[in-house]
């Protein structure tokens, strides 16, 4: 049996780094299993991807459209579908007008058997979910976390665990930024993730201005992106504009002493762009902290991503992250409360989040920053064997397996 495998594999967003993970697992262990995938990509101008990862995806990539073709004439095929449901909907808008989506939505619609590989950062999914499954006969949901396998369950009676590849670099790839940072002798917060109002920057920056007030010595670095989908009609350089006065605004909201009227001097880098994953390499290693207050994570990529480094990481204490910081590290996990979301198109209010509280934030920092003061904040290897590119490819498949029921 062919099965062919869609998704963003071309893009830098959550899903296609998952997508291509969970495609990089698969080439790892795999022997006997006719696989394709197919891009369908909304980032493809502005994102960054290493050589290793095109010839990956043109490794496993179907050559044209006349293949395409023949493919869905067969109908002897199975497909697993890794984007938010919605994007499958969206197929049935754009068909007639792009050829890419109506690749998409012939290949569902003309499989033997369909199976959705999706990702939510609320306590709830949205009904209309549940109705694209059911058009498209899709009686299977593939999720990342156990956190995410509970809240999916409450509206899809089959829902499996496969978690997100954590991959340890092998070897040092990294390739420095000049940034106006001195490493050496201050104490170094990074944070990484798209621009949106679920990640927590406000918290983030805020907690950590009233925390570091003047302190010359705590520096934090902001590495992100706007929406970089081609044809959106703000560009980077004004989006990064937008980003980098939205960080000078919330600094500034910050009062300092008795008097309530000094600002915040402490230093915040802002990086607001895509970049290589050589220079993200680097800021991980050079960092002593990696924090986010993300207030929704199904799994949390960056966040995983700081453990390949070894570093302690600071963020709230609920969410899919646990899955793997139970295992790792939770000294520095930030107490909140669950609250309805809001500011997000697509999130109802009747669907809650976690609100980081910004005092645990910085009673976090604080009790970090000490760590670093006394040498004490400690780096350690990841041992996460669970979540090896071998150990995914093999539940990866198997999943395929048992659940097409081949």
């Amino acid at each position: 049996m062919k099965y062919i495998y869609i998704s963003q594999f071309h893009d830098n967003c959550g899903y296609g780094s998952a997508a291509r993970g969970y495609l990089k697992a698969f080439d790892k262990v795999n022997k006997d299993i006719q696989l394709n995938i197919y891009s369908i990509s909304l980032e493809t101008k502005n994102s960054v991807l290493s050589e290793e990862e095109h010839t990956l995806l043109k490794k496993y990539g179907l050559v044209n459209q006349e293949n395409v073709d023949e493919i869905i004439k067969s109908g002897d095929y199975k497909v697993v579908w890794h984007m938010p449901p919605p994007m499958l909907a969206l197929s049935e808008q754009y068909h007639t007008l792009d050829p890419h989506w109506a690749n998409v939505r012939n290949l569902v619609l003309n499989s033997k058997d369909n199976i959705n590989i999706t990702v939510w950062e609320a306590t709830d999914i949205p009904s209309s979910w549940t109705e694209i499954y059911k058009k498209y006969n899709t009686n299977h949901v593939i999720v990342p976390s156990q956190w995410n396998k509970e809240v999916f369950a409450k509206k899809v009676e089959n829902v499996h665990l496969i978690p997100h590849v954590i991959h340890t670099p092998e070897g040092s790839d990294a390739q420095p930024l000049k940034l106006p940072v001195d490493f050496e002798d201050n104490f170094v917060v990074f944070s990484m993730s798209q621009w949106d109002n679920r990640k927590g920057f406000d918290t983030l920056i805020k907690a950590f201005c009233m925390e570091f007030g003047n302190q010359e010595d705590a520096i934090l670095i902001i590495k992100t992106y706007g929406i970089i989908a081609s044809g959106y009609p703000v560009s980077q350089q004004d989006q990064a504009k937008q980003i980098n006065a939205q960080v000078v605004a919330w600094k500034d909201s910050i009062f300092l002493g008795e008097s309530g009227t000094d600002k915040p001097k402490c230093k915040i880098v802002v990086i607001p762009k895509v970049l290589p994953y050589e220079n993200i390499a680097w800021l991980y290693e050079k960092s002593n902290l990696f924090a986010l207050m993300t207030r929704g994570e199904c799994f949390g990529l960056t966040i995983s991503e700081a453990t390949t480094f070894g570093k302690p990481v600071m963020v709230p204490d609920q969410g899919g992250h646990l899955d793997y910081l139970e295992t790792y590290q939770n000294k520095y996990l930030v107490k909140g409360h669950w609250s309805p979301y809001h500011s997000k198109p697509g999130y109802s209010c009747d669907m809650n989040w976690y609100e980081p509280d910004i005092i645990e934030a910085r009673k976090g920092f604080r009790m970090a920053y000490n760590d670093w003061s006394n040498k004490t904040i400690t780096e350690k290897p990841n041992n996460l064997k669970d979540y090896s590119l071998e150990s995914i490819g093999k539940k990866f498949i198997s999943a395929l397996v048992e659940i097409f029921n081949d």
